[in-house]
């Protein structure tokens, strides 16, 4: 009878290291989860942030974009009417000689 007590306190200590053993293995994988969890949950929040910036800079980009090109279209509207301002008098100066180039003075163009 010693024998089958002895048996059965190394059966219940066997067992209850074995549930000891998996239930902190079960503990340390909750606990790489949670670590897991934790800088999943902190770097979307760094990239929610990251993208958040990006999105403030393409906007000013773009605004400031969208006035330089306004601007040059202003300044290059500018410059076409003032070469077709420049154009239009010569080819009035063209169509009317003054008194000096019509007696002669200037060689004629063949």
């Amino acid at each position: 009878m010693a024998a089958a007590a002895t048996r059965a306190r190394s059966f219940a200590a066997g067992f209850a290291s074995a549930i000891g053993s998996g239930m902190r293995g079960a503990v340390a994988g909750f606990a790489i989860l949670s670590t897991a969890a934790h800088a999943v949950v902190r770097n979307v929040g760094t990239a929610a942030t990251v993208l958040g910036l990006a999105a403030r800079a393409t906007r000013s980009f773009s605004v400031g974009l969208l006035a330089s090109t306004t601007l040059l279209k202003m300044i290059s509207g500018a410059g076409v009417a003032k070469l077709a301002g420049l154009l239009r008098l010569a080819a009035t100066a063209a169509r009317h000689p003054s008194p000096a180039t019509s007696a002669g003075s200037l060689p004629p163009f063949c």
